[in-house]
């Protein structure tokens, strides 16, 4: 899924190792960065854009409720919010015109979870 990200400095940092391992146990990192190529093992810039720890993107806390995101679902309602939006070579030009960005769907979930609820 692409995201835009709008980070001047920010990134995920953990101060201890025991903390993220912490969160990973609890399950409580709800997104990770990871490799464009289907099974690739390196994650680096541009698919991890900050070089957070442990190529966290989103983690929450134990309810689920709160959510702490990084990239900008926000910043992509849009198809034409995308930056290639009107590359042919991207491949969103035309088939993706009707449908809705892929930062909606974070955004839509998170209403039809709290709906449920």
């Amino acid at each position: 899924m692409d995201l835009p990200v709008r980070h001047g400095e920010g990134k995920f940092v953990v101060r201890a190792s025991e903390a993220m391992g912490a969160l990973a146990a609890g399950g409580l990192i709800a997104l990770r960065y990871a490799a464009r190529e289907a099974g690739g093992n390196e994650v680096s810039y541009p698919d991890d854009p900050n070089g957070s720890d442990g190529h966290v993107a989103g983690i929450c806390d134990v309810t689920g409720r709160v959510f702490g995101l990084m990239p900008h679902p926000e910043a992509f309602l849009h198809p034409e919010n995308h930056p290639q939006w009107n590359y042919p070579a991207a491949g969103l030009r035309h088939a993706r015109r009707s449908l809705p960005g892929e930062g909606l769907r974070i955004l839509a979930n998170g209403v039809r979870a709290a709906a449920e609820r």
